[in-house]
């Protein structure tokens, strides 16, 4: 499993304008990862602290905002992992 946060990586546009930063890091961690779902190479590297680390980000405050923009339709796209989830759930 994987921290959520890597699911606002889906759309680094919005995820920058939601953050209020330069939307350049957000892309270079995007480019380094062919599966979004994997970024979380360690503690220190976890989505949520790439995050902090790049931007003042309050998970309460900004996670829902962010991924309400993004909309479930392009965080299926990009998170292969999380649709089969959703379509497992979605066939019961």
């Amino acid at each position: 499993m994987y921290e959520f946060e890597a699911l606002l990586f889906s759309d680094s546009v919005k995820m920058a304008s939601g953050l209020k930063t330069n939307q350049g890091w957000i892309d270079e961690v995007v480019n380094d990862f062919s599966d979004l779902e994997t970024i979380n190479n360690s503690k220190e590297t976890a989505p949520s602290k790439r995050i902090e680390n790049n931007a003042t980000y309050i998970k309460t405050q900004h996670a829902l905002i962010i991924l309400q923009e993004i909309g479930l339709p392009k965080i299926r796209e990009k998170c292969r992992g999380f649709n089969a989830w959703l379509e497992q759930l979605e066939s019961l």
